[in-house]
This record gives C-alpha cells, structure tokens and sequence, in this order.
C-alpha cells in the first residue's frame, strides 16, 4: 500500500472511530491527499464537504478556519487552469485573513502570494506585480531579512519583470534571492546552482555573453545531472506549501507539479 493509500485509510479509519474529531478538518486533510494524488475531483468534494461542516457547525459558523479548505478549493482550480474560479476562492481566503488578523499580518501574504501568481498565470502581469509586491512587503515586516519566504517572493518577482521586459530589475531581485539562498542552503546545493544557470540565461539572452559565462562557470562544481540548462520556472504558490493549518502533511513536498506550455510550477498543499 502507497503512502497516500495509507494516509487515506488513516484519515478514513478516524472519521469512523473518532468520537471527538474535528470531522471538518479531517475531511480537509482527505482532500489533501487526493489532491497530492491528482484526484482534482475527489479532492475538491472533500474540501467542499470541509468547508460547509465548518460553516454549518452546531455553535456556531468556524468562519477563521473556513480559509483553508477555500484556499484549497482554489487550488484545485488553479490547477486545472480555471483561473476566474480560482480567484474567487482565493479572494475569500484573503477577506477573511485580513478580517481576523489584519491587513500586514503575515498569513496574508500568502493570500496574496497566490492571487499573484493567477495573474501571472493569466498573464496581466501588472496585477500580479502588485500581489506579490505586497506580499513581499509583508514578509520583510515580519520575518527576518534572511528568510526562505523572502528570497521565495523575490524569484517570484524576478519572474513577472523577465515577462515584463524589465532586465534590470529582474537582475537585482535575482541577485537578492540568490543572496539569501546562499545563507541558508549549502553552496552545492541544486537549487543555488539552478538559480545561477537562470542569472547566466537572463544576461545571454541579453547580449551580455561575458556575464553570463561567469555564471554558467560557477556551476561546473556542482553537480549536472542534478540541474537543469533551461529558466523554465513559475512563481510559487507557497500558501498552498506553508498552510492555512498548525502543520504541515509531511508527504514529499514536490510529489506534484502542474505544467504549463510556458512554465512549471510547483504546488504543494499542507494541513
């Protein structure tokens, strides 16, 4: 039996025998699984059937957790390219975050993160600039100036100027991600070496040959079989990685990826 096959036994054995569980959030989490699956119909059943649990609660509506399994809803959505659908969701995720927390708390820029990135997807990418900015505005508030989310809004960034054209401020958004990145994952590590590939393709693809073959010579010391020749990235939907929830589902934080005819995106979705 596979690790999801096993995790939905789990989840499914607590719904019969649980007599205190939060039915709701269980069903949220059998969503996940499906979702992680790629069960999109399945997943978006469980995360409905989450939602209106918590809505219609004996007590009283649990409207502060109805935001993750809307984001989730979202999510599957945005994975089958129905961005106006998607939107919708994530939109109401983001209300109620700024109803509960306000406008600068730091779970928002997660809400914004992802309305961002349907923008991105949609290609208006003045509106998207705008979310993401705000959400790294966010982040810089909240969180050290050193952190993975920092350097994760600033890629994203760096992505929506290459399509807009902008070179420069691509660079300097790059060169700061990059920074970051360098303090907190070894100097071998693929990803600094993929970022340093996409800084030498952005100065090629600007006629600035001697740029670009510096960077392309900083990567011959890590290993090739592990990196790709080509900048074929997508902004990060990380409020699907990091959560509405108190933890994260501890599946392989990469098991889906949802790709485009332009790009790759990476969508993980936690409790």
């Amino acid at each position: 039996m596979g690790k999801y096959d096993q995790s939905l036994k789990y989840f499914h054995n607590l719904l019969r025998d649980g007599k205190n569980e939060d039915t709701a959030r269980i069903h949220n989490q059998i969503g996940l699984v499906h979702f992680y699956k790629g069960e999109l119909h399945e997943a978006l059943k469980s995360f409905q059937l989450s939602y209106d649990l918590m809505m219609n609660a004996e007590s009283s509506p649990r409207l502060i957790d109805s935001a993750r399994p809307l984001t989730h809803i979202g999510a599957v959505y945005h994975r089958e390219r129905l961005y106006d659908k998607a939107l919708k969701f994530y939109h109401k995720a983001l209300v109620i975050d700024e109803n509960f927390y306000g406008k600068d708390y730091i779970k928002t820029a997660m809400s914004r993160n992802n309305i961002g990135i349907i923008y991105y997807d949609k290609e208006e990418y003045e509106r998207a600039l705008e979310h993401i900015k705000y959400a790294l505005e966010i982040r810089r508030a909240n969180l050290p100036s050193e952190h993975v989310d920092i350097a994760g809004s600033l890629n994203n960034i760096r992505l929506i100027y290459g399509k807009m054209g902008r070179f420069h401020a691509a660079i300097q958004c790059h060169l700061e991600s990059l920074r970051i990145k360098q303090k907190f994952l070894p100097s071998e590590h693929n990803e600094i070496g993929q970022s340093l590939i996409n800084l030498g393709n952005l100065f090629r693809d600007n006629n600035q040959s001697e740029k670009a073959s510096h960077y392309y010579s900083e990567v011959s010391r890590i290993k090739k079989n592990t990196l790709s020749t080509n900048d074929n990235h997508h902004p990060d939907v990380e409020a699907l990685m990091i959560g509405h929830g108190d933890q994260q589902v501890s599946f392989s934080p990469y098991a889906l990826t949802s790709k485009t005819s332009s790009s790759c995106g990476e969508t993980s979705v936690s409790a």
